[in-house]
């Protein structure tokens, strides 16, 4: 139940004034919800390379957990707008960055020093410095925290939220297979699907 994330998300207010750090947090929240990204993913997303095209924000993951035949790739990611600016993953991108972008300086991929890129994600109080996977997660795992949850169950994981939901609203498998670059629907089943609930009513279905 996504109703109280989405509640604190529409207090926050005007992407515009809203504090560089609930904007920060916003974004990575959406961001890895949205396109069923790892914080990993977040850190390894070059921002000179990721642009809004015709209204959509497409991402360029530089070397994300997933290889291709045991070679890095690169993980085009097509995140699409919502109509509320609230929930616009799209329009909180452009705001983040109109913020961050003075601060833009090609450093050393993590995963490859021979690699130069430039950092999507910064850290609050310095915009030419990249944030670590650790910070993304703990920016992910506070808005995550909402998300109402049994006691003995752990913190779900953003993009595991987002796989559910949209399997939940009737998206087929395998658009979800492709949307989070899995191998196969028994992954996203086996390790993504946080409920066994479908959207089509197939009790209506048969009886009727």
């Amino acid at each position: 139940d996504l109703t109280p994330v989405i509640r604190y998300l529409r207090a926050l207010g005007n992407n515009k004034s809203m504090s560089v750090t609930n904007l920060t947090k916003k974004l990575c929240w959406l961001l890895a919800t949205c396109g069923f990204l790892r914080p990993d993913d977040l850190r390894c997303t070059d921002a000179r390379a990721s642009r809004v095209i015709k209204g959509n924000l497409e991402l360029m993951v530089l070397f994300p957990k997933e290889t291709r035949q045991g070679q890095k790739i690169i993980k085009p990611v097509v995140i699409y707008p919502h109509p509320d600016e609230a929930l616009c993953p799209v329009k909180a991108f452009i705001e983040y960055r109109n913020r961050t972008q003075a601060g833009d300086r090609a450093i050393a991929h993590p995963k490859d020093p021979s690699r130069l890129y430039t950092p999507l994600i910064r850290y609050v109080r310095d915009k030419t410095a990249a944030t670590g996977t650790d910070r993304i997660s703990n920016h992910i795992k506070e808005i995550m925290q909402l998300v109402p949850r049994n006691q003995d169950e752990p913190p779900f994981k953003a993009r595991a939220v987002g796989a559910t939901q949209a399997l939940l609203k009737g998206v087929p498998v395998d658009d979800v297979m492709v949307h989070g670059n899995w191998s196969s629907p028994m992954i996203v089943d086996s390790f993504y699907r946080l409920s066994r609930s479908l959207a089509s009513n197939f009790t209506k279905v048969v009886l009727s």
